[in-house]
């Protein structure tokens, strides 16, 4: 099978800036070094010219992906110059933006054609730290700023905690006000701190507050996983995250991480799981036939019996792969299966308000 793409998500080094108090990535780590970034390329590019592949995104991620600096990056422009220049290529990046300054600023911001950016902070509590103990939220927001002015679209991930409960409409508010093109409300999991650790009701009674802001503002803010939930419920468009749609096999995602192994989902290279192989030792038809590498479209395509009699399936699709438990429904199920009730509720008892209808 050929598929349609061939998109990569890059982890230069796992090393960060930042210490984050739940971080389950940040560990001793090596960066990618520049002879295994070189045969990424050369092997992307032979394959995709090679077997007709037109279009590939690139999404840099970490640890944080700027710690490399403007020479890993320079090289990086030069050998998809080299090697993409027949693909309909996009290059994007995670980053917490603290080091968005100086080469480092010119170097990714040519390499992403001031494209699209996410970044990752917490406005209220004190869960995202600086090593070199720099208060992380100011340097977060300067690096935003700075950004945008560059010409870049910010996206935004919001990692939700206990204590997101009592902030959730000053959490929009906030977001709201920094210009940010979207936000990710992503749950915080296998994090047991009582002060922090979030529940499968927790997380849908954030969800139930989140939508009530978000719907008193018109929905004007992209929030993500809500926005995707609100389409299929209202015009049936089909569901955007991964978490939550039925991954297509035409569409392969691989993970590479510092050493040059291979996964096919980051969440998947943080756990140190379903490992594909090494790029040193594979070519990328290798890859691509691999059993591994539509480990994710296996299980969308096989859920549960309880999933599949769910009135729900639809919306969640038992949620992210790397959340599933030994039943192979994802451990966020109860609050998900919580707010989807009160979400229906909501479509169908104000057919005339804006909760149902499409913008």
């Amino acid at each position: 099978m050929i598929p349609d793409n061939v998109d990569l998500v890059i982890k230069p080094t796992v090393q960060c800036n930042a210490k984050c108090v739940y971080c389950h990535s940040l560990k001793p780590s090596q960066f990618l070094s520049k002879e295994m970034l070189t045969d990424v390329m050369t092997k992307l590019g032979r394959y995709t010219k090679d077997r007709g592949v037109a279009k590939s995104l690139v999404h840099w991620h970490g640890g944080e992906p700027m710690f490399p600096g403007k020479d890993f990056y320079d090289l990086a422009i030069r050998l998809e110059q080299t090697h993409l220049g027949h693909l309909e290529l996009q290059n994007t990046m995670q980053s917490n933006l603290c080091l968005y300054e100086g080469e480092v600023r010119r170097a990714v911001g040519e390499l992403l054609k001031h494209d699209w950016i996410g970044t990752c902070f917490d406005p209220y509590h004190p869960t995202r730290l600086l090593s070199n103990g720099k208060d992380y939220l100011r340097e977060c927001l300067k690096g935003l700023i700075a950004a945008q002015r560059d010409g870049f679209e910010v996206g935004l991930i919001y990692v939700v905690h206990r204590r997101s409960l009592d902030v959730a409409r000053d959490l929009y508010h906030f977001f709201v006000n920094t210009g940010v093109s979207s936000v990710l409300f992503h749950p915080l999991e296998d994090f047991d701190d009582p002060e922090y650790h979030l529940s499968a009701a927790d997380w849908g009674e954030f969800l139930r507050r989140l939508w009530e802001v978000w719907e008193e503002d018109n929905f004007s803010l992209r929030i993500s996983p809500l926005a995707d939930w609100r389409a299929w419920l209202v015009d049936k468009q089909p569901i955007g995250m991964c978490e939550y749609n039925v991954r297509s096999r035409k569409n392969v995602l691989i993970t590479v991480s510092p050493e040059g192994l291979l996964y096919p989902c980051h969440r998947f290279q943080d756990k140190g799981i379903h490992c594909i192989g090494n790029i040193s030792q594979m070519t990328f038809d290798q890859i691509i036939d691999h059993p591994l590498t539509y480990y994710i479209a296996d299980r969308k395509e096989n859920l549960p019996a309880d999933c599949r009699s769910c009135e729900f399936v639809s919306l969640c699709n038992s949620g992210c792969v790397a959340t599933h438990d030994q039943s192979g429904k994802t451990i966020w199920c109860e609050g998900l299966h919580s707010f989807f009730a009160y979400l229906a509720r909501r479509v169908n008892d104000s057919p005339g308000s804006s909760c149902s209808r499409s913008r």
